[in-house]
């Protein structure tokens, strides 16, 4: 999402929180629908935790304050 690139992911506070528990990656879920399925994305931007395994642990809408990461 261009917003959360703009106002969220530029914050290097809320990059480097997330890259020092997580390994972040976008799938574009036009590209990937069996992704979005799989993990019961249904709305634009959300954000999902999966363990290495494949096991979800969280998913939710994806919010534009750095804040709230």
């Amino acid at each position: 999402c261009r917003t959360l690139e703009t106002t969220v992911f530029i914050d290097e506070s809320v990059t480097a929180a997330v890259n020092s528990h997580y390994v972040a990656v976008r799938i574009d879920v036009d590209q990937n629908p069996e992704l979005a399925q799989t993990f019961q994305v249904k709305q634009w931007p959300t954000d999902v935790v999966v363990t290495p395994e494949g096991e979800q642990l969280y998913r939710g809408i994806s919010q534009p304050k750095p804040q709230t990461y």
